[in-house]
């Protein structure tokens, strides 16, 4: 997930928690708790979560809660309440 100005956050995200790196193509990458974010591919609307324990990557890849901590249970679909992103998916 990149951006072009400074992330915001909603829903139960802490904003102290938003940051963002520069990645080697001089685009700006949101992290959230010191974790990058990213989109899943396969997801297309806001809320899924398809990517959420697949390791199409070479590893797992989890939603981060806006806690900031890993959510490791398996399985695709929608997402609880919270936006959620996997150290894949995206905030949404």
């Amino acid at each position: 997930m990149t951006t072009s100005g400074s992330p915001t956050a909603s829903g139960s995200a802490k904003a102290s928690d938003l940051g963002t790196i520069t990645r080697s193509d001089g685009a700006k990458q949101v992290t959230y708790d010191g974790h990058p974010l990213y989109y899943y591919a396969g997801d297309s609307s806001a809320g899924q979560t398809n990517g959420q324990g697949t390791d199409s990557f070479g590893a797992k890849w989890w939603l981060v809660a806006p806690a900031g901590t890993s959510i490791t249970s398996a399985g695709g679909g929608t997402a609880p309440s919270a936006p959620a992103s996997s150290a894949g998916g995206g905030w949404s």
